[in-house]
Order: structure tokens, then C-alpha cells, then sequence
């Protein structure tokens, strides 16, 4: 788990609903990519891929498809890879993903 936002009040101030602390789950990540019309006939839920983050030495992690967007956006379909974080990924690194 890594806290990823703090909203709190200062000292001697009341608590709200809008002060919060957030945290995310880092052990089972996802990226999102745009697949094209063209390509997105290739792909199926399960799939394996690789993901490969540039911030770590290009090491690349075993990933595998789990969502394919049911519409398009200009051309384009999202679809969501998770894989494992070993511990040395941390959120909102860059990552490309290898079909």
C-alpha cells in the first residue's frame, strides 16, 4: 500500500467529509493503452504481453490482458494489462506494453 494523497485539516481544525487520506493497493498494477481498429482483432482478455518500464533499466514485466474497451475513441480501443509490482514500480511511471 502507498498513500498517494493527503487532505487533512490543520491543527485545532474541524474534520470534514473533503479531508481524506488516499491509498492504493501498489502489488497489482494496470496500464491503459490505445490499441487501434486495426490491431485490437489481435488482442484477447488473458493475454500475455510484456511491460516494459523505462525507469527501471527498460526491465520488462509479465503482463496480461484484462479488459478490451467494447468502443472506439478516434480509431482507437483502451485496453488494461496488469501485472505484479516486485516492489520497484512505483505509481505513475511510464510504461510501454509489448503485444
Amino acid at each position: 500500500m502507498a498513500v498517494t494523497k493527503i487532505s487533512v485539516p490543520k491543527k485545532g481544525k474541524q474534520v470534514t467529509s473533503s479531508h481524506y487520506i488516499e491509498v492504493k493497493k501498489v502489488s497489482d498494477l494496470i496500464v491503459s493503452i490505445a490499441v487501434s481498429e486495426s490491431e485490437i482483432s489481435n488482442l484477447s482478455l488473458g493475454q500475455e504481453v510484456g511491460v516494459v518500464l523505462t525507469a527501471l533499466n527498460d526491465r520488462e514485466f509479465e503482463g496480461y490482458v484484462t479488459n478490451i474497451s467494447s468502443t472506439a475513441e478516434n480509431g482507437r480501443f483502451t485496453v488494461t494489462v496488469g501485472f505484479d509490482n516486485d516492489g520497484d514500480v512505483r505509481i505513475g511511471m511510464t510504461a510501454n506494453v509489448s503485444l
